[in-house]
């Protein structure tokens, strides 16, 4: 959180997926096989926070525009990964598992 000289704190989050995807080219390791997260576009969900004075004021955009939700771009612990893969195995819907990890996240 970034703090200026008369005390307002401020943090901003926003959508890992937003962006656009740069291509390295004295890249070390290999790109990963479901390739970027990246969107090559916009997506307006974000998180802005604002301490000032005392009072919070916090702005959030939940709508994630520009690409579909996909489980196997989302940002789990290997716990969570496990957890899906069970689920999985013993047959819950798609939509239940992916809706549950979208309230994780």
């Amino acid at each position: 959180m970034s703090k200026n000289k008369n005390g307002t704190k401020k943090k901003e989050y926003f959508c890992h997926r937003d962006g656009f995807y740069n291509e390295f080219k004295n890249r070390k390791k290999n790109l990963k096989s479901q390739g970027s997260n990246k969107i090559n576009g916009s997506c307006p969900s974000m998180i802005k926070y604002k301490q000032e004075n005392g009072v919070v004021l916090v702005k959030f955009i939940r709508s994630h525009i520009g690409y579909d939700e996909n489980i196997g771009r989302l940002n789990l612990k290997k716990d969570e990964r496990a957890e899906i893969a069970g689920k999985l195995k013993s047959g819950v819907p798609l939509d239940v598992i992916r809706d549950h990890a979208s309230n994780i996240h």
